[in-house]
């Protein structure tokens, strides 16, 4: 299908070679490689990114009028990334992530005011682990490199979303 197509559409398109990279939205998949890491405050893994859900205790009544002791109807969602390298096939590209939010430290205030009674879901993307990642090439390295130095990757991409292959 023609890129214009696409781009009308709002598709992103799905690039295996990165020789191929254009400057806007794309979707690549590769390793992770990590320059920087996170720690998970619940698990301890280290990661580059941190996907994290916590549900204080409720207070509010159920349907039946009963009180609600493990409901999930309050959410908190926060989300930290660091750039990494995506690698694939002896190449790389910078993952630029929105920053987002000190996770460790919203974990950290919302136990010690809930305490044992906070429930709380981490998914973390670490180094090693096989993701899509989509988003917008916003900076490609001239094929050849430059004649006064070697740049590192192939391409920068703003990443939107990163999720696990």
């Amino acid at each position: 299908m023609p890129r214009w197509l696409d781009k009308l559409l709002g598709r992103v398109p799905k690039v295996t070679d990165w020789d191929q990279l254009e400057l806007g939205g794309v979707e690549v998949e590769g390793t992770v490689r990590a320059l920087e890491l996170l720690e998970d405050p619940v698990g301890g893994r280290r990661c580059v990114a941190i996907d994290y859900r916590a549900w204080p205790p409720s207070t509010t009544a159920g349907v039946d009028g009963a009180a609600v002791v493990g409901d999930r109807a309050f959410q908190i969602a926060a989300a930290q990334g660091v750039e990494f390298l995506l690698e694939a096939a002896g190449r790389s590209v910078l993952i630029r992530p929105e920053s987002g939010v000190d996770v460790a430290g919203r974990h950290h205030a919302l136990e010690e005011r809930y305490g044992i009674n906070l429930r709380t879901e981490v998914h973390c993307i670490s180094p090693g682990d096989t993701v899509a990642v989509r988003g917008r090439v916003v900076h490609l390295t001239p094929r050849g490199g430059s004649p006064h130095r070697a740049e590192p990757h192939r391409a920068v991409i703003a990443a939107e979303q990163i999720r696990l292959v």
